[in-house]
């Protein structure tokens, strides 16, 4: 009997862009039940919320920065031994060394994207199976197209796959009760995001954050909850600082217990970054704050979210490329002149509308 292929997915570029791929794991698996799919991450972060996918046979940790040229191409030269027929590079992976490691794998079907920046000098001409990236597509749409043609039918199912498991509601039960947080209404802040390729400049700036959350907590009754990375300590620090008594910096252990505090949150504030993504899959109510990326392309169906952005004839200004980000004004108005009180009034809005929604489900009850 043939042995079903053996897929390898690059999720290389992050964990909110591994989230965003989940829709098109379960399409491989449906249009290929007999498949073994492997995903390849370069964060631990992208490896926990891809263990408990049913549809991921294998999740390969290895972090191609950290480990060096040598060590990388022992790896690849491994992975190359493992004889995988299918290579995908999830978008976007517009970056020659996600082509050049695809290639070196051997596998004969390469599948990928062509871009519409930079596509020839990044190397995407070394797939042997591409679609033509599209603006007007989201993220999540450009991935059932990757999978469309592994596995030769067309994907619709937008759906995004992230599962908690009995431990990490456990977790969050047990951080509610030592800080006596049960029954208050939680917001939790993301305030951070990723630095790779000067994106730092994506972040709304620390003191906006701590003017919210002032605001949450005297107007709304709110404990404001403080997420983010180790590298994000110090700013999380300034915000909780700058609000007082009503908030709480969150330190987790893994991803999987971040995700169990988010999903009790009743409203979750967030630059476009993964925790963003990862509020939205659990269904969390979500106020995504946007300068120079594309609200559009990090959509996720269905999620209960409010996007704010000035507006500004620049917006957005970043595109699917190697390039750093850069602003043609040097100074990132469309975040730096955006005001707390206008946040204010977006989150404050969506916290009484979703508490009206509440109340009639109770008296029900009763």
């Amino acid at each position: 009997m043939e042995r079903g292929a053996r897929i390898l997915v690059f999720c290389l570029p992050g964990i909110g862009d591994a989230l965003l791929f989940t829709p098109a794991f379960r399409a491989l698996k449906e249009g290929r039940p007999d498949a073994h799919v492997t995903a390849l991450v370069m964060f631990a972060g992208t490896r926990d919320i891809l263990l408990d996918n049913p549809y991921v046979d294998e999740v390969i940790l290895f972090d191609f920065i950290a480990e060096g040229a040598l060590r990388s191409l022992r790896f690849v030269w491994g992975l190359r031994r493992r004889g995988f027929d299918v290579t995908i590079l999830g978008y976007p992976s517009n970056r020659l060394e996600y082509n050049l490691i695809a290639r070196l794998i051997g596998a004969k079907m390469r599948v990928g994207h062509r871009y519409r920046r930079l596509d020839w000098v990044c190397g995407n001409w070394l797939n042997t199976h591409t679609v033509q990236e599209d603006d007007a597509l989201s993220n999540i749409d450009e991935n059932l197209r990757l999978a469309s043609i592994v596995t030769g039918a067309q994907h619709s199912d937008t759906d995004v796959e992230l599962a908690l498991d009995t431990h990490a509601r456990a977790y969050a039960v047990r951080w509610l009760c030592e800080r006596r947080l049960t029954g208050r209404t939680l917001v939790g802040f993301h305030p951070g995001g990723s630095t790779r390729k000067n994106h730092r400049n994506k972040r709304w700036a620390w003191e906006r954050y701590a003017e919210l959350g002032g605001m949450l907590a005297r107007d709304c009754g709110a404990s404001i909850l403080v997420f983010g990375g180790a590298d994000e300590t110090t700013e999380c620090k300034q915000i909780a600082s700058g609000i007082g008594a009503d908030a709480h910096v969150v330190n987790t252990m893994d991803l999987r217990q971040t995700c169990a505090l988010i999903n009790v949150c009743a409203h979750f504030v967030s630059n476009d970054s993964a925790l963003m993504h990862l509020a939205g899959a659990l269904g969390v109510p979500t106020t995504g704050i946007f300068g120079p990326t594309s609200a559009p392309w990090v959509r996720i169906p269905g999620a209960p979210r409010r996007e704010v952005s000035l507006g500004l004839a620049c917006q957005p200004c970043f595109r699917y490329s190697p390039r750093h980000l850069s602003c043609v004004y040097g100074d990132f108005r469309c975040l730096a002149d955006l005001k707390a009180e206008r946040v204010a009034e977006v989150v404050k809005r969506a916290l009484a509308e979703e508490q009206k929604e509440r109340i009639p489900a109770a008296e029900a009850v009763l």
